[in-house]
C-alpha cells in the first residue's frame, strides 16, 4: 500500500517504523522542520521528505502522487 506519512515528533518516527516494518510503501514523509525526528528517520531511510511552510496547513501538493492512505501521526 501506497502511504504518505504526515506527521511529528518521536510518535511520527514510531509510526513511521512501524510503517515500514509491516511493508508499507512510504511514498513521502510530510513533517514541520528538517530536525524534527520524523523528518530525520525519513531522511535516513532515504525518503522523500516535504517540510512544511505552515504546521497546521498541508497542502494538497504535499501528498505523494498515487498515495492511496494518509496517515496522520502528531502529538501535541
Amino acid at each position: 500500500m501506497k502511504c504518505t506519512l504526515v506527521g511529528s515528533r518521536f510518535f511520527g518516527a514510531k509510526v513511521f517504523e512501524a510503517l515500514r516494518n509491516d511493508g508499507a510503501e512510504i511514498a513521502r514523509v510530510v513533517a514541520p522542520a528538517a530536525d524534527d525526528r520524523l523528518a530525520l528517520a525519513a531522511q535516513q531511510a532515504e525518503v522523500p521528505i516535504h517540510l512544511l511552510e505552515n504546521p497546521k496547513n498541508v497542502p494538497g501538493d504535499a501528498i505523494a502522487d498515487g498515495t492511496e492512505l494518509i496517515v496522520a501521526a502528531h502529538t501535541h
